[in-house]
């Protein structure tokens, strides 16, 4: 594995880290798994509209098909 490989899923692993702490405070303030689920996939789909397939200024590729 090359380091931009391994700076990938080093981040990878802290975004997955956001997301179970903001998931916890959204089920204290009283959302659903479904409406997490939801907001999540909102924000994934809000993202690739933004980038259309182009690479991103902190240098990581887009995921998936171009």
């Amino acid at each position: 594995m090359n380091g931009r490989q391994q700076a990938a899923i080093d981040h990878l692993k802290m975004v997955g880290r956001d997301v179970h702490r903001f998931s916890s405070y959204a089920i204290e303030y009283g959302l659903t798994e479904k409406q997490i689920k939801q907001a999540i996939a909102d924000g994934v789909q809000e993202a690739e509209e933004v980038t259309n397939g182009q690479h991103q200024s902190d240098g990581f590729a887009p995921v998936g098909p171009s």
